[in-house]
């Protein structure tokens, strides 16, 4: 979730992978990276498929960024044409695993749209992003979306930021109400020194009243473990906003992957890259090694679903 107008990156640049180092890890799944078009940054469908195969990526989440609504930096299409993008991607490509981009209270957007990804085209989560589709992350509009997420047993993935609409406190407003549902906060709280979002996860984990995970997207090495060492590695999952750097994304990541690697149990590390993804979408691993494959729970009682 690339936030607002990304101009500051400076919390997270002096951590920059300084020279181009061999990928020493094969099961990495990235929850979170993009398809689209975002004026002055690499999105390609082209540079995505050649980072994640240059750096041995098993799975990335992708949404599509043309749903943002940005005037003169993004396409701010509507829901269908956004998502059925996404969809179209992925079909041509295993290794991608599509989110529905959700534009709540937008015009030509509706949860019912929604289900039909869902349902039928086996969309993975809904995607929110509060500060680039101008609602809060706690409004009643996205309360139907959500609710799909819980009938279908997928994720909900939010935009965290540190505004009003997208602070880590609203979302968990939110995941309160669907307890159930894994609620994912895209980089901990962007441009902050997340130690909000740090304490709801913390405190969700505790009061056991919502399903709360931490994503690593532009976030420090140090500020990754110091929120594994709170929360506990089974709610930190790696996601890189994949590709915002552009050719040469993942190895801006080195740093993160190295200190976590060295600092945590091999367990907690297997959590921390792989297995809590493997968690929050349900993807069915394939003991034969013939491969992974992910299959959203259907509802047993449902003939319709949006998305």
């Amino acid at each position: 979730m690339i936030f607002a107008v990304m101009l500051n990156t400076s919390n997270f640049s002096c951590y920059m992978a300084s020279k181009k180092a061999e990928p020493t890890e094969t099961n990495i799944i990235d929850v979170h990276a993009h398809i689209g078009e975002f004026k002055g940054y690499d999105l390609s469908l082209v540079t995505l498929l050649k980072e994640i195969k240059e750096n041995k990526i098993q799975y990335a989440f992708i949404s599509n960024i043309d749903g943002a609504s940005i005037s003169g930096v993004t396409a701010d299409s509507d829901e269908v044409t956004a998502n059925e993008a996404s969809f179209q991607a992925a079909k041509a490509n295993p290794k991608l695993k599509p989110l529905f981009w959700a534009k709540p209270g937008a015009k030509m957007s509706s949860a019912e749209t929604a289900e039909k990804f869902l349902r039928y085209k086996n969309f993975c989560g809904i995607k929110f992003h509060p500060d680039f589709n101008n609602f809060s992350a706690n409004a009643p509009e996205i309360m139907p979306y959500l609710a799909l997420c819980e009938k279908y047993k997928v994720p909900a993935l939010f935009h965290c930021g540190g505004s009003s609409r997208s602070k880590a406190s609203v979302i968990y407003e939110a995941a309160k109400k669907f307890p159930t549902v894994p609620v994912v906060l895209y980089h901990m709280g962007f441009n902050t020194s997340h130690q909000e979002a740090i304490v709801v996860a913390e405190q969700a984990k505790n009061k056991k009243d919502a399903l709360i995970y931490l994503e690593t997207s532009h976030v420090s090495p140090e500020t990754v473990l110091r929120a594994i060492k709170t929360v506990g590695a089974d709610r930190v999952v790696f996601g890189t906003d994949a590709t915002y750097y552009g050719e040469g994304h993942y190895q801006q990541y080195l740093d993160t992957l190295q200190t976590i690697k060295k600092s945590v149990s091999s367990e907690e590390f297997q959590q921390f890259i792989h297995n809590n993804a493997v968690s929050i979408f349900n993807i069915t691993e394939d003991k034969t090694n013939q491969g992974n494959k992910n299959e959203p729970a259907k509802p047993k009682d449902s003939n319709t679903k949006p998305n």
